[in-house]
């Protein structure tokens, strides 16, 4: 993919007529604080490449922006929140102005709250939908003018565990199933127009987002071993942002990096479908399980008596304590709105 800046940004950023014919890209990733988000943004950065990175957390997302400079990218750090229904508009108006236009867009960033749905409170299934849902479909919607004049490209990245419906990440993997769904047709309604549309979908990733998920439950040790794979199903980041940035190069409809540790997601993803009482057992025992250790039917945790609120929380499936949330690219906040 080969684009060129504008002559008003190339003049502001220093680079003279003879280095036009060199390849440009401006891209713009969101969650680039930290996780895959960052990685992508080390990964990504060369001379001759714009990178404009948003994410919420002001000095992580400084930091990743230094990295990339000392790459050789030029950078333009955008702090805004993507559960806001303003975040979008900001973002793409600060690319616009800083480097003049768009050729690929990264929705990368991603919220999840490891809860059963029916003691979920509204504003964390609200926050969910709207970070990992309604944000990338309203960025793509205001950026396509822009990524159809450049003919370029929007990566999408979903998540391999739509193929195993998880009653703890339910809401979750609703929204990343959506998104895959809205890929498909976004790539076939663009595709005659130059746009490639690519989805990624990861297995586990070595990042914060596994210790993010624990501290929003609460800490329960048992959230914890139901939701940590083991090593050997676990991709390092850096490996898994090397293969999504290869689709800068080969555009690809969809890929699940790293392929070894996808496919055993698939398998129980098509042996639950095959035989759909065996992924019900299954995911039934967990949850009487996790019930039994929270001590849903008694008021008290451990020694400790809980007062009525922390017990109707505690029987609604809540953490007797505030819940943090958390973006997928590692970043936490006690509200999502602030």
């Amino acid at each position: 993919m080969t684009t060129f800046p504008p002559t008003q940004v190339r003049a502001r950023l220093g680079i003279s007529p003879r280095e036009v014919g060199r390849p440009y890209q401006i891209i713009l990733i969101t969650g680039a604080s930290s996780g895959l988000g960052a990685a992508l943004a080390r990964v990504m950065a060369r001379p001759g490449r714009f990178l404009a990175l948003t994410a919420r957390r002001v000095d992580r997302l400084h930091r990743v922006a230094q990295e990339a400079r000392e790459r050789g990218a030029e950078t333009l750090e955008i702090p805004a929140d993507l559960s806001i229904s303003s975040g979008p508009r900001i973002i793409l108006e600060k690319t616009l102005d800083a480097f003049g236009g768009l050729d690929v867009l990264v929705n990368n960033a991603g919220l999840g709250l490891p809860q059963l749905f029916h003691g979920t409170e509204s504003q964390a299934l609200r926050s969910q939908i709207e970070v990992n849902f309604t944000a990338p479909l309203m960025l793509t919607h205001r950026a396509l003018p822009h990524l159809i004049a450049r003919k370029g490209m929007v990566i999408n990245i979903s998540s391999a565990i739509t193929s195993v419906p998880i009653p703890f990440l339910g809401a979750y993997g609703a929204t990343k199933a959506g998104l895959s769904y809205w890929n498909d047709a976004l790539r076939r309604e663009v595709a005659h127009l130059g746009v490639r549309v690519c989805l990624v979908e990861p297995g586990p990733i070595q990042t914060e987002f596994h210790e993010a998920l624990v501290e929003r439950a609460g800490g329960e040790r048992q959230l914890a071993e139901t939701m940590d794979p083991p090593p050997f199903l676990t991709a390092r980041v850096d490996d898994v942002a090397q293969r999504v940035a290869s689709l800068l190069d080969r555009p690809r409809r969809r890929i699940a990096p790293l392929r070894r540790m996808t496919v055993p997601w698939d398998w129980l993803g098509a042996l639950f479908r095959l035989v759909p009482p065996l992924g019900d057992a299954v995911a039934q025992a967990a949850i009487r399980r996790y019930a039994h250790n929270q001590e849903i039917a008694s008021p008290t945790r451990g020694d400790t008596p809980l007062d009525n609120v922390s017990y109707q929380r505690l029987q609604a499936g809540l953490p007797t304590r505030p819940v943090r949330t958390s973006f997928h690219d590692g970043s936490a906040q006690s509200n999502p709105r602030d």
